[in-house]
């Protein structure tokens, strides 16, 4: 009996020093991995620009005039913007903004009814995803429906979020 016993504490020795050596083994490494980790993956970084406006937005139905962009360095982002629309116009005016990050966009649209009326401004949320292999920006173009009609936009955010990871998937 008693070699029996001598045997199991001789294996719960071994069992705790080999747990301990491999605790120890990982302990030491761990500043290694960690400053390696960093390197490979980018620090998590949100940013937000903002103007309270107004710029005008030009009309022509087409969009080709950045009304803000916020610069960004090199990595991948999810970016959400914002954006308040007045209707200056006497007639109901049709609005378009795009929230643009190298070829990755999106793009709304809303008819805002004629200035004066109590329901002339809108709100436009808009988002998208891109990396950035170099800086670059993001960039919000707004158009109206027509050369002649006027608007205005305010409350301008766009707010870009950087993550070491990035999925843009279908939904369905």
């Amino acid at each position: 009996m008693d070699l029996r016993r001598t045997h199991r504490m001789a294996s719960l020795v071994a069992l705790t020093v080999a747990v301990s050596a491999v605790t120890a083994t990982v302990m030491a490494a761990l500043p290694a991995l960690g400053s390696a980790r960093s390197r490979s993956a980018a620090s998590p970084l949100i940013r937000t620009g903002f103007n309270d406006g107004p710029p005008d937005i030009q009309g022509n139905n087409t969009l080709s005039h950045v009304l803000v962009h916020l610069p960004l360095g090199a990595g991948k982002y999810t970016l959400i913007a914002k954006v308040d629309l007045l209707n200056e116009d006497t007639v109901p005016e049709r609005l378009g903004c795009e929230l643009k990050a190298g070829g990755d966009f999106d793009l709304s649209n809303v008819i805002v009814p004629a200035a004066g009326s109590q329901l002339s401004d809108a709100t436009i949320p808009l988002n998208v995803s891109h990396v950035f292999s170099v800086p670059g920006s993001a960039q919000l173009l707004c158009t109206t429906d027509g050369a002649a009609h006027t608007a205005s936009a305010s409350d301008i955010k766009i707010t870009a979020i950087r993550a070491g990871t990035l999925s843009n998937v279908p939904i369905h």
